[in-house]
């Protein structure tokens, strides 16, 4: 992925994020993705976002995971195949 694309995909994703916490009228609260992996494989595309706390993560992920579905119901035409999201820690990574 061109580093271009994946700044605007970042910035995207955060964004969206950001919307669906407010749209659930959720707390408004600071988090960092530090870094977005698209990963095509065996029919489907995993889309990895690194966080740089647990509290990132479950920021990212929502409660009862609402956040997160809304977020893959989103980005699911930007992508072929299935798509799934993970969330990792990316230890050292400043």
């Amino acid at each position: 992925m061109e580093s271009i694309e994946k700044d605007l995909l970042l910035k995207d994703i955060y964004e969206r994020i950001r919307e669906i916490r407010r749209e659930l009228k959720l707390k408004d609260v600071d988090f960092e993705i530090l870094d977005v992996e698209v990963v095509y494989q065996k029919g489907e595309t995993l889309l990895n976002l690194y966080v740089l706390s647990r509290s990132d993560k479950s920021t990212v992920i929502g409660p009862g995971g609402w956040v997160v579905g809304r977020l893959r119901e989103y980005l699911r035409d930007r992508f072929p195949g299935d798509l799934n999201c993970r969330y990792l820690y990316r230890q050292g990574y400043y």
